[in-house]
């Protein structure tokens, strides 16, 4: 239970820091690290949201920094819309919902993402409360549907809508949420007695707890921190759950029984209270991931690193920064006399991918023997190489013949001189370029494909007769 109250700490934290958005990431961490049934931990989710906010409320009431008028044109419509919202999840499966809330989390963090050039400025005439309480019903039905208090979609309406100053919209927000909230909470509590399901109402204090406290320390923490890239590297976090979210939900759409049972063997709770097992856990994380969770989550640092550094993915760029430290200036040429420290991020990521690959390598290595396909391995045994276990054949990494040593310095010299010819090697070209659309890396990609069939067809053959 341990990563649940790490889980219930981030909740606060994130609260404190950003004002807004935290609170989506109760849902999650209800599912995932307690075990809670998906509709069980929206209602609860809102219950801890509606606490944590109407605690926080409390200081903007104290300096009178709250619109009454906001909190009936928006708060009204809002529990309104909560309430209808919980009362529809009765004809929405929670596996629905959860795709919903992914589609929100999504959202969430593109708003987060977008930059902000100085304080959002209030409508210069307050607009009718007709559109204000339009929006207050739609975020409320969202809120009863999902869970989420909706603070990333409330504030800019009270301020851009309402013509709230700032100082206003977030204590008035934060009172709205907690209505919302508690108004969608005791909707679910009588449609989840009609599915035999019952609060942990133990569950929810202990999380609203640690969420205020959590949400106080990130407050005072967060006096010291730039509140932009606070909020790109929640967004980026936010992209990556939202999209755990959908790959963890769609096969249940598109084959249930299949996913049924999956996500029972390696994903389920340990028992009827909810405990998520740490030992499911590191199953799950030594247990191959499938193409639609391990794509999306290498192709995303392409834009994470550009949202939130202005920095170009690539790796073969370390060769060039390398010998940029360690050669003498005496014996550089020119293509090496730069500032290497501005990239010295780019040899930090080198260096993470190290260190993740010796931890998912050795510490969180999968028990099982590496999937192959048998066509390959046949066709590299027919070459006289035995396999190992693992993917490196043992005859070419024999250090002890002369032949291995040609072939390294060879495929050494190889990769560095197609890396500074093409200007990129595969991470560069394939992904980062692909993706801005650039003509030349697709010629590149095409080649570094058309080079991998020449040379396990032709060359490796040629390269294992020298060796042996």
């Amino acid at each position: 239970m341990i990563l649940a109250w790490i889980g219930a700490a981030l909740i606060g934290l994130s609260l404190g820091l950003l004002g807004s958005g935290g609170s989506i990431l109760t849902v999650p961490v209800l599912v995932y690290l307690v075990g809670e049934p998906e509709k069980l931990a929206i209602a609860e989710s809102l219950a801890i949201v509606g606490g944590i906010s109407l605690i926080g409320a409390i200081p903007y009431a104290l300096r009178r920094q709250i619109d009454g008028r906001s909190v009936l044109w928006f708060g009204i419509p809002g529990v309104t819309g909560t309430y209808l919202g919980a009362a529809l999840s009765v004809y929405v499966s929670g596996v629905v919902q959860l795709l919903l809330f992914a589609a929100v989390m999504l959202l969430a963090a593109g708003m987060m993402f977008r930059p902000q050039r100085g304080e959002i400025e209030a409508a210069p005439h307050p607009r009718s409360p007709l559109k204000i309480g339009a929006e207050g019903l739609g975020v409320g039905i969202l809120t009863g549907l999902v869970g989420v208090g909706g603070g990333f979609l409330i504030i800019p309406a009270l301020v851009l809508l309402g013509g709230l100053p700032m100082s206003l919209a977030v204590g008035t927000s934060l009172l709205i949420i907690a209505a919302k909230s508690f108004a969608g909470f005791y909707k679910y509590l009588h449609v989840l007695q009609e599915q035999n399901l019952a609060m942990h109402w133990k569950l929810i204090l202990i999380f609203t707890a640690i969420g205020i406290l959590g949400s106080f320390l990130g407050a005072r923490v967060g006096k010291n921190m730039s509140n932009d890239s606070l909020k790109r590297g929640f967004a980026g976090f936010l992209v990556v759950m939202g999209l755990y979210v959908l790959a963890t939900n769609v096969p249940k759409v598109l084959n249930p029984p299949a996913a049924e049972v999956y996500f029972r063997r390696c994903c389920s709770p340990a028992s009827p209270g909810g405990v998520f097992p740490m030992t499911e856990l590191l199953d799950l994380l030594r247990s191959p991931w499938p193409w639609y969770v391990g794509g999306p989550l290498i192709g995303l640092t392409v834009p994470l690193l550009l949202w939130l550094g202005n920095k170009s993915f690539g790796i073969s760029s370390n060769l060039r920064h390398l010998c940029a430290v360690l050669l003498p200036d005496s014996a550089k040429p020119s293509f090496f006399r730069y500032d290497w420290k501005k990239e010295r991020w780019n040899l930090l990521f080198a260096a993470g991918l190290i260190l993740g690959g010796f931890v998912a390598g050795v510490l969180l290595a999968n028990p099982e023997p590496t999937r192959l396909s048998a066509a390959g391995v046949q066709s590299v045994q027919d070459l006289g190489v035995h396999l190992r276990p693992g993917l490196v054949p043992a005859e070419l990494t024999d250090l002890s013949h002369p032949g291995v040593w040609l072939l390294l310095a060879l495929s050494g010299l190889l990769v560095g001189f197609g890396t500074r010819y093409g200007g990129g090697c595969t991470s560069g070209h394939a992904i980062t370029g692909l993706s801005t659309l650039q003509g030349p890396s697709l010629i590149a990609t095409a080649s570094f494909f058309a080079g991998g069939i020449l040379s396990a067809n032709f060359l490796l053959p040629l390269f294992v007769a020298v060796i042996r």
